[in-house]
């Protein structure tokens, strides 16, 4: 399996946890990679950046990549952390709002969408448990396609058209307040 294949019997883990590991799901519950700006996710980055190669050689399974926009500190960034910030102090902004969110959505939808396509043989959509698992059978790398904030443009609609697009995992609020959720880094 090419999964877990960066992991070798004289690395100094004992027989068993490498086997618990190989057959293990493993899953990053939260990829900050955005593929529109990152088309080399697939076929590898050197340095640090979270790519396909690596994910693999780890023995992940799949990561939940949240496709969403881009968002600025517009206050002091420690605001929020520990306690909430003052009442009206906006803390996070995104750079888009309304129908121009929901856009910069389906540009990284489809940035995503092209990635796997592009490298099927090692990269499939999971839209469900069982493609997850279908994956970690056959030695793929499972995407799962969450969002850091709900950004539909309180639209139920668009909502709907995200999930029949492969989104699965739905953080309601990260960091700017939205129409209709509150964020914890600021207060209304």
């Amino acid at each position: 399996s090419p999964l877990a294949s960066g992991l070798q019997p004289d690395s100094g883990v004992s027989q068993k946890a490498l086997r618990l590991h190989r057959d293990a799901i493993i899953i990053d519950t939260y990829a900050a990679t955005q593929f529109y700006r990152r088309p080399d996710f697939g076929t590898g980055t050197p340095g640090g950046k979270y790519d396909l190669p690596k994910a693999l050689r780890g023995g992940v399974t799949g990561a939940n990549f949240g496709v969403g926009a881009e968002e600025l500190f517009v206050g002091d960034p420690r605001l929020g952390l520990v306690d909430p910030p003052p009442r009206g102090v906006n803390v996070i902004d995104a750079f888009f709002r309304g129908p121009d969110i929901v856009k910069r959505i389906l540009w990284e939808l489809d940035a995503l969408y092209e990635t796997v396509r592009q490298h099927s043989s090692q990269m499939l959509v999971a839209l469900s448990t069982a493609d997850i698992l279908r994956a970690k059978a056959e030695g793929k790398f499972a995407v799962i396609i969450g969002t850091n904030s709900g950004w539909f443009d309180s639209d139920l609609a668009v909502f709907r058209s995200y999930h029949r697009l492969g989104l699965r995992v739905l953080a309601l609020c990260h960091g700017d307040s939205l129409g209709w959720a509150s964020s914890d880094r600021e207060l209304p």
